[in-house]
């Protein structure tokens, strides 16, 4: 999975930023699926008015994270959202999309991208300040993913340096001043659950869909928390499979050193012959 850096609506994107918005509908034309990109992810904020002086890259303003991904009508998609889709009202939120469609006709269905942990930052940041080519005629998004390494990592502790918007803050009363920072731990976390290889059953790769609340990376599942994160693994079979999940903690308990884990063993059926074997090793049964 990846994150992505997206060239937004600047009307969009202004309307939140000046109402102060952390939750909102990031809609696009494109009903696609994405290859790399999912619930969970980071979606950042790419905003054409603001060019920098050298390179002529457009800057990035801000970021939420993707909590779902729906494909509805336009009509539907304002009943839904709303304003929470940029415009003060529904005759706006039309107009802007027939005029980025072709032809000037409304689309019979967009996507939108709920996303929540929304954040402007005080200044934009430029991909070419953590060494990454943002193309100069972008049309619509790119992966932040370079040989391995995860840019929006790097985009995070930047824009962490750099603060907060201070109108998004004085519109956010109760807003927390780590909120970056939070969001750095959780980019961590799946950045490390993304480094698990194994070779997964048809069964493991479904298992953790329903789990609520949960974010997936791959067959894996995880809920961030700043007291404690959950991790979910999928397993077919304890019989065949209780070693390499024992293993799985374990690692993933090395690579997060210093952050709170509780690891729960997702399985389709009850299997009470290994439920104390999984106790000792600090791993608890989920049933789905």
């Amino acid at each position: 999975m990846s994150s992505i850096a997206y060239l937004s609506d600047e009307k969009m994107i202004e309307f939140h930023r000046s109402n102060g918005n952390r939750r909102i509908n990031f809609w696009r034309l494109s009903t696609k699926n994405f290859d790399r990109f999912d619930v969970g992810s980071l979606l950042f904020f790419i905003d054409k008015r603001y060019i920098h002086p050298s390179t002529k890259e457009k800057g990035i303003i801000g970021y939420g994270r993707a909590r779902d991904i729906r494909t509805m009508s336009v009509k539907r998609t304002w009943t839904e959202y709303e304003s929470l889709n940029g415009f003060k009202d529904y005759e706006s939120f039309e107009a802007t999309i027939k005029a980025a469609a072709k032809d000037d006709v409304l689309p019979k269905q967009i996507q939108s991208i709920e996303l929540d942990h929304v954040v402007f930052f005080k200044s934009p940041l430029y991909l070419s300040e953590v060494n990454f080519d943002l193309p100069q005629r972008l049309e619509s998004f790119i992966y932040l993913l370079d040989e391995g390494r995860d840019v929006a990592l790097d985009l995070l502790m930047k824009a962490d340096d750099l603060g907060i918007d201070q109108w998004f803050v004085a519109m956010n009363a109760s807003i927390e001043m780590d909120i970056i920072y939070e969001d750095i731990r959780e980019q961590t976390i799946r950045n490390a659950l993304s480094k698990v290889s194994v070779e997964w059953t048809q069964l493991q790769e479904n298992l953790t869909f329903s789990i609520k609340h949960a974010s997936r990376v791959g067959p894996l599942a995880y809920d961030y928390s700043e007291r404690v994160t959950k991790v979910y693994l999928p397993c077919s079979s304890l019989k065949n499979q209780f070693y390499e999940i024992v293993g799985m903690a374990t690692w993933i308990k090395k690579e997060l050193e210093g952050v709170n884990l509780e690891f729960y063993v997702v399985l389709k059926n009850q299997v009470d012959d290994f439920t104390q074997r999984l106790n000792l090793m600090n791993l608890k049964p989920l049933y789905i």
